[in-house]
């Protein structure tokens, strides 16, 4: 049976409030045709139609169950059904209830949970680009470190999100359809192994709730397995044939679905209680993953915490506190609500700390690499000088009456060695050995023999002036700056010097 628009945007919500509402009249001893002319008369919108329907349903031929299909999901319809006709439509009502807020819908949990994360990631990464764009545009690291980083992120590492994400939509793509070979194995990783236990644990919830309601097992199967995904449709189908030959239902029930704790006191306790009785125990001991106190989604660790129970539980799929006897005890929402001294709190770092020290950790990385480049920059000028002030020793020792035919060959041949091997390099001519990859040059001035032109190729043009100024004062013009210095011409990237 189709859904109509309205049917469909019947949420949950006002699914529980119409089942709330029948259960309020029926302790009050109102009849079924009572709540019917209620919702009939002084309902809205939908509740109203709803009425109108469950009046005409006698005269068609028909229960007022019947007029819940589409507006109910199946299983609460056919909980309350089977209920009804065993003359227990108060109890009924109860399970149809707890049904609704039992965290149906597993693969929309699923992507609810991890939808927020995701695009908290994606928008952190975005606004990181950004913002460490504005702040290598201020502090000039154009060619830094920290530009390279960004380069990376926004390109590589832009295309290896995007991939991760990818991933992640394949994955929950295939979850709910991917049966056979191999994925006995993927249960046990994640994000399969959180699928499977939500699915198990609802499966459990639903089961217990249809045989409190007087279904057999086998019937509760079938019924469940009509509105199945395909994964959980391929367990059912297996369970079914087991109960034919198997009269233990915890054996029944074991297809690997159910993690092995809660497998083996199934199988233990199986022959020993009823199985309304044992469902009903494992109901009241723990919420299943997609419970909240508000019937929203939330798996073991809460949706918006990162805790070292979390990390821990994500790779592999192993038994642990809360999951690992989740089976053995499911569904304890309103008693675990009472005990706990202070609800609200949650173990670990909140997503909005996390993102506050990760924010503040991409500063710091900033700043780091800002002193980091000052520092280089600082030790690449004072190099520099001190590499200009010894090609200009080296060349008075080479020289005889002037400086005809002096250069870097000159002051670097293994005769004379009157500079330093680390300036002259290995081919003994000054190229590509300054700070900056660049080249030392040195030649006579032409028009004054006794001076020397040094030059420095390929420096750094966010700190060629400050460099300029500094090797001015060492000019044989000794200038304050490079600014109208004659001794001193900066073209480019490159800084000539008269010494």
């Amino acid at each position: 049976m189709s859904q109509s628009l309205e049917q469909w945007l019947f949420d949950k919500k006002d699914q529980t409030a119409l089942l709330e509402q029948w259960r309020t009249c029926a302790q009050y001893g109102m009849t079924t045709k009572d709540f019917c002319q209620k919702l009939a008369s002084s309902g809205s919108g939908s509740s109203q139609k709803i009425g109108q329907a469950g009046l005409k349903a006698p005269g068609e031929g028909k229960r007022f169950t019947d007029v819940l299909s589409g507006w109910l999901s199946p299983v609460v319809v056919s909980t309350l059904a089977i209920a009804e006709q065993n003359g227990q439509l108060k109890s009924g009502l109860d399970i149809a209830i707890k049904e609704l807020e039992g965290g149906q819908g597993v693969m929309k949990s699923l992507l609810l949970m991890m939808a927020f994360p995701l695009l908290t990631l994606l928008g952190l990464g975005v606004l990181g680009v950004y913002i460490s764009g504005e702040i290598i545009t201020t502090a000039g690291l154009e060619h830094s470190m920290a530009s390279q980083v960004r380069e990376t992120v926004s390109g590589p590492g832009l295309v290896a999100l995007s991939l991760f994400i990818g991933s992640l939509v394949i994955q929950a793509l295939l979850m709910p359809i991917w049966t056979g070979q191999g994925r006995d194995m993927a249960d046990n990783i994640w994000p399969f192994c959180d699928y499977r236990m939500a699915v198990a644990g609802n499966l459990l919830s639903t089961l217990a709730n249809l045989s409190q309601a007087g279904m057999s097992l086998k019937a509760a199967i079938t019924e469940v397995d009509a509105y199945s995904s395909r994964y959980l449709k391929s367990h059912l189908n297996q369970m079914q044939r087991q109960l034919e030959t198997e009269t233990n239902p915890g054996r029944a029930l074991d297809t690997g679905l159910l993690l092995r704790d809660a497998q083996v006191n199934l199988n233990v306790m199986g022959d020993i209680a009823p199985l309304s009785t044992l469902l009903e125990k494992r109901r009241r001991s723990t919420p299943p993953p997609f419970i909240e106190k508000n019937g929203h989604a939330e798996t073991y660790c809460p949706k918006s915490h990162f805790s070292s129970g979390h990390f821990a539980a994500r790779f592999p799929c192993r038994q642990r506190h809360g999951i690992s006897f989740y089976l053995d005890t499911t569904l304890r929402k309103h008693n675990m609500k009472r005990i706990r001294s202070n609800p609200n709190k949650q173990r670990g770092i909140s997503l909005i700390d996390f993102i506050m020290y990760l924010i503040l950790a991409v500063f710091l990385f900033l700043g780091i690499v800002k002193l980091y480049n000052m520092a280089t920059a600082w030790s690449a000028q004072a190099n520099t000088v001190s590499a200009v002030t010894q090609i200009k020793a080296g060349a008075e020792k080479v020289k005889s009456v002037n400086h005809t035919g002096t250069s870097m060959n000159k002051v670097c041949s293994t005769g004379r060695n009157a500079v330093s091997s680390t300036i002259c390099g290995d081919t003994r001519d000054g190229v590509g050995t300054n700070e900056y990859g660049g080249n030392y040059t040195l030649a006579v001035d032409s028009a004054n023999m006794q001076r020397v032109k040094v030059g420095i190729t390929n420096i750094d043009t966010q700190y060629i002036d400050d460099l300029a100024d500094t090797l001015a004062k060492l000019s044989a013009g000794n200038c304050n700056s490079a600014a109208s210095c004659a001794t001193l011409a900066v073209a480019g990237n490159t800084i000539t010097v008269t010494l």
